[in-house]
Order: C-alpha cells, then structure tokens, then sequence
C-alpha cells in the first residue's frame, strides 16, 4: 500500500501554486482541481487518485439485473448446482466502483471452457464505495460458508466507515476478455493474459493502480460466497506513467463478458456511455484532444441510436483531425481540436464535448469528454488533453 503523501505549497500545471499543508478533500472547492495535481502527487495518494477517477460518470443500458442469481452454462442450459454453486446479486442494479489494487492475476494459463478470467482485488479509500464492498460480506456473513475459516465478527464483515485496515474490504473484480481480441488488449490496454503484470506493463509500471470499474456486485457461491464484481464492464483509470507530463490521459474500456457465463446479467451487447472530466489553462488558441482507438470490436449503429443514449450534440470523428467552436457562455465559443488516430467513421461511436466552465478563480477552462458506444465485444481508447 502506498505511504500517505504530505506536502506544500504545490506547483500546479506551472500556472497556479495551491498552498496547504496536508491533502484534504474538504478543502476541494470543485473536483476540477483534482486534475491540476502534478502526477508525481497523484500517484504517491491513493484517496486523490481514487478522487480524480470518481470523476468519471458511467452508464450502461442493461443497468437492471434481470434474475437474482446466475449459474455456470454449458452448451446454453445451466449446469445444476452439486454443492449449491452460484452468482447471487447483491443488488439488482448496476453499480460503479472505485478503488485501489491489492492484488491482480490470471490464474489460467489457457481457456477452462470459456473462462479465461483477468482478477483484481480492489479495496476503497472513499467510504460509499468501501460500504459497497461491505454489502457483500454482509450477505456472505448470512449465507455462512465456512464459519470456522472466516471471523464474521471482525473486519471486513463489520461496519467500515472507520476501519483499522482499509485494505481488508476488498471487492474481487472479475471479467474474461473476448477471445478475438485477448492479444490486442493485452498489448494495447492492460495484460490479460498470463505472464503478463501490471508492473511491466507500459500503461502502468505499478502493481497497484487505482481504477475505475462499473458491473453487478454479487456473491460467489462457487467458492466461499465472497463478494465481487463480475463482471466488470466498464473499466478506466487515469495515466501516471510519465510523472513530468502535464497532459491529462485517460485510459478506458468498455467489454462484453467473454466467457458467456452470465447471460442474465452480461448479455451478448453492451451499450452505453463514459464522461470524462478536464481542465485547459484559460486563453489557449486551440484546446487539443487526442484520441487512439486501441480496440475496435464489432461496433453497433443502430443499436446505439434506439438506445436513446445519444442526443443531437453527439458527432462522430469522421477525419483525423476534427475542429469544433463549442459555446462557453451566451457571449463566447472557444475552438477544440479533436484528434484521432485514424480516420474514424463507425457510426457505432460518437462523442461530445459538454458541460463547459470558465472558473476565474483559479483561471480554468473546465469541462466533460464524452464517448457513447454500443459494442458486441471490445472497444478500449486512449483520451489526451493536450495542455
């Protein structure tokens, strides 16, 4: 676990010097000022790192859980239970997630079946997401695998809002990623598969980053009945890798469950949304936005559109170079230049830039990023707000 982090007088984005002795939440006036940290700070504080991603707003059409429970299939029929063997929902909505890793592995080497699985152990340092994890060792505690093995009457089985061990409160994150694209993901995105470490991987050199993860939290009653989200659908987390750098990069997933095990809660599509928050130093010529399209799974057009999750202000890239005057206030517009990779016309992903802010206070142009999908397998990007 990484040292609490105090300093003062901070350098921020060499335009603006914020003066305090400790990091407190309390004294954030507006989470933008999250992002005006030097990464060099944001990565020695797992509480500002875990702030700055919770930022990020998620949603996913088929948010609602149709059934209560999910079990093993083969060939499209459910295997019976032997020993009482299923997923059972701790809630039956959708939830976002936001915390830290513990541990992370693949423990196949190859396919069991379909299941390939890529697992993290993530624990919160935000209170509401480390009661969500609790949520789930209260149903494991009720369920009551294996009393002699588990102390119910100690943490994480008991109320966490002033833990001893914050790390205790662990919510395992589960997901196998599609077949088609394991080896553009594990090269591009993050290693999902075996041999592979977050430490050596170039988006991260860190065996314990901070993500961002949205999917149904339930119990595994396959094994002791623990909690876990699985799958996630929905991952992101924010680029430390290079600690010098002022740009703002995000990294973002969006997944169908690979190992068709939970057609109720997984479905074969996902569709859905992700906003991303910035901030450019005010008066810039051109506010510049980078895109790289990592993976480009099956994308679906028609499918987004009758999702009702796109209005008349998303656009799709179209060139590889795209020049937008987005009004700020009544009286004024100010030019973004969106850049992709390549040339990018699939009309099964649109974007926009919205919820635009001038704060005088601290001479910031803020705003959101936002990308709308709908994807039978993969998509995984690469966003850079170029200061």
């Amino acid at each position: 676990m990484k040292k609490a982090f105090v300093f003062a007088c901070l350098l921020v984005l060499n335009f603006q010097v914020i003066c305090q002795t400790n990091f407190d939440p309390n004294l954030i006036e507006h989470s933008y000022q999250l992002l005006s940290y030097p990464k060099e700070e944001i990565s020695q504080n797992d509480l500002l790192n875990e702030m700055i991603l919770d930022e990020v707003k998620v949603q996913i059409q088929d948010s609602l859980l149709k059934k209560k429970t999910e079990r093993y299939q083969f060939f499209g029929a459910e295997i019976l239970p032997v020993f009482g063997g299923n997923w059972r929902a701790v809630r039956m909505d959708k939830r976002k997630y936001v915390g830290t890793v513990k541990r992370s592995y693949n423990k196949l080497a190859k396919d069991r079946f379909t299941e390939l699985d890529v697992n993290f152990d993530i624990y919160s340092n935000i209170n509401r997401y480390r009661e969500i994890a609790h949520l789930g060792y209260v149903k494991q505690k009720e369920i009551g695998r294996k009393p002699k093995k588990y102390d119910y009457s100690a943490e994480p089985f008991v109320n966490p809002k002033e833990p001893e061990d914050v790390s205790k409160y662990t919510l395992h994150c589960e997901l196998t990623v599609p077949e088609s694209h394991r080896a553009k993901v594990n090269g591009t995105f993050y290693p999902c598969i075996r041999g592979n470490s977050l430490k050596t991987h170039k988006n991260f050199y860190d065996m314990n980053p901070s993500f961002g993860m949205y999917g149904p939290i339930a119990v595994d009653c396959y094994h002791a009945c623990w909690p876990e989200m699985h799958p996630y659908e929905w991952i992101w987390w924010y680029d430390l890798t290079d600690k010098k750098s002022i740009d703002q990069t995000w990294y973002l997933g969006l997944f169908v469950e690979g190992s068709k095990r939970f057609p109720n809660w997984a479905g074969k599509q996902k569709t859905g949304t992700i906003s991303i928050p910035f901030s450019f130093e005010k008066d810039q010529e051109l506010y510049k936005i980078k895109i790289k399209h990592l993976v480009i799974g099956e994308l679906d057009r028609k499918q987004l559109v009758e999702s009702g999750f796109i209005d008349p202000g998303f656009m799709t890239f179209g060139d590889v170079q795209n020049y937008f005057d987005v009004p700020i206030s009544d009286e004024e517009s100010i030019s973004f230049l969106v850049e992709s990779d390549i040339p990018f016309n699939y009309g099964g992903l649109v974007f926009k830039i919205s919820d635009l802010e001038y704060k005088d206070s601290d001479q910031l142009i803020e705003g959101r990023f936002e990308i709308a999908l709908s994807t039978t397998s993969a998509y995984c990007a690469q966003v850079s707000f170029i200061q």
